[in-house]
């Protein structure tokens, strides 16, 4: 469904549902990377939730783990506590190929950086006199767009094929700061700001036709398309140039229909900053008055609550890691990046400097891990025990569609060239 051949995860163990949920996850959202799967996606996607709803729905008695559902098997079976497989017949990835992956992408001392989720694995991507702010990655996670001494720019994930996409000059001599992408990838839409209350939100596609302007005014610091519906965009705006009246606000995609959510006056004190949309599209995380986090629901009634106080002005960029998880700053601008659970208020570092973070999917370049690189398809699989509780001999069944491969070439007839493989040793 997502670029390979269908591999099938049957639910038959409580770790089940993890995969499903997985996998539903994955579907939906790449179901709106193309028109043709826009037009599939709710269907399947109704299928995967039917089955998803089936498969987490909990045990007669949630302290007790069910292990009657699973044929007992021998200890060469996938009931491997967070093990690694690759298989390597399959509809699979070809050497050069790549699997999905996320990134956190910032900026610090003027240059653009990368980490995994969860803070590891962190690398610099760009480097030079320029200062590089405010990055953002395409929806198939392939390109990076930031902004270069005030100008649009664009590079290769890995920071290659560096080159300039809207000029200042483009733009009426506005900086170029922020920016994001539509779900769909076929836009890219930054704010270019002059002075305290100028500028405006535009639009280009990534190649660099179609430039127009969306939205006049200043538009400040943190804007944000709204996730997984890719219908609105959240931004905040000063509407007058002899006070500090920055409120957030969201519109279509084409700038109308206008909410204002917040309703701050003159003083700086209720101004709003940084404004995002959690991945889910139905909260929304912003700062006010530079000591204080606000999550709001959406639609409205917006119901919002304060999640984070400061003593300092502080937190003014913010980002969702996941639907539960703000990422915010500890400083006024660069600085340490916590990881706020805005519904337990459990807060945590995350062991990277920087600030404008900003989360989203890329690609990850597949290293072979098998024995043999001769072999021509393979599948990465990570099967991964989510219940508190060690399993022994605990079946999982993967299923493919070896009639489709054997058509195509890929599978002998007989099935007899397919190999699993485990930390580089295969797995009879």
């Amino acid at each position: 469904v997502f670029g390979l051949r269908v591999v099938e995860f049957v639910e038959n163990s409580l770790g089940g549902a993890y995969f499903l949920g997985k996998f539903a996850s994955v579907l939906k959202k790449e179901c709106y990377s193309c028109r043709f799967w826009r037009i599939m996606h709710y269907g399947l996607w109704l299928w995967v939730k039917e089955h998803l709803d089936y498969a987490t729905k909990p045990e007669p008695d949630a302290t007790q783990f069910n292990l009657e559902r699973g044929k007992k098997m021998s200890w060469r079976t996938f009931i491997l506590n967070s093990a690694v497989l690759v298989i390597l017949i399959g509809s699979g990835l070809f050497p050069g190929d790549a699997i999905a992956g996320n990134v956190i992408l910032y900026d610090r001392d003027g240059e653009i950086c990368a980490a995994d989720i969860g803070g590891s694995n962190e690398r610099q991507l760009t480097s030079g006199s320029q200062a590089d702010y405010m990055p953002s990655i395409s929806p198939d996670g392939t390109t990076i767009a930031f902004s270069r001494d005030y100008d649009l720019y664009l590079m290769n994930q890995d920071g290659g094929d560096q080159r300039l996409l809207v000029s200042k000059g483009d733009v009426g001599g506005n900086n170029v700061h922020d920016s994001d992408w539509t779900i769909d990838g076929e836009w890219i839409y930054f704010n270019g700001v002059s002075g305290c209350c100028s500028g405006g939100l535009y639009k280009v596609r990534p190649e660099g036709s179609g430039l127009v302007q969306v939205k006049s005014g200043f538009i400040g610091s943190g804007f944000s398309i709204r996730r997984t519906f890719g219908d609105k965009v959240i931004f905040n705006q000063r509407r007058s140039g002899s006070s500090y009246s920055q409120n957030v606000r969201i519109t279509n995609l084409d700038g109308v229909n206008e909410e204002q959510v917040t309703g701050g006056g003159p003083s700086e004190g209720s101004a709003t900053f940084g404004p995002c949309w959690s991945p889910n599209g139905q909260r929304f995380a912003y700062n006010y008055g530079h000591q204080h986090i606000y999550v709001a629901d959406y639609p409205v009634p917006y119901n919002p609550v304060e999640v984070k106080t400061f003593d300092s002005e502080k937190g003014h960029m913010l980002e969702w890691l996941d639907d539960d998880t703000v990422i915010w700053i500890d400083a006024r601008d660069e600085g340490p990046m916590h990881a706020l659970n805005v519904d337990t208020l459990e807060d945590t570092d995350l062991g990277i400097e920087g600030n404008n973070p900003y989360v989203g999917g890329h690609t990850i370049p597949v290293t072979p891990i098998w024995w043999d690189e001769s072999w021509s398809y393979r599948r990465p699989l990570t099967i991964t025990n989510n219940v508190e509780a060690v399993l022994y001999d605990y079946s999982m069944k993967i299923s493919l569609n070896t009639a489709h491969l054997i058509a195509q070439g890929k599978m002998q007839g007989d099935c007899g060239d397919i190999r699993i493989v485990e930390n580089g040793q295969e797995i009879n």
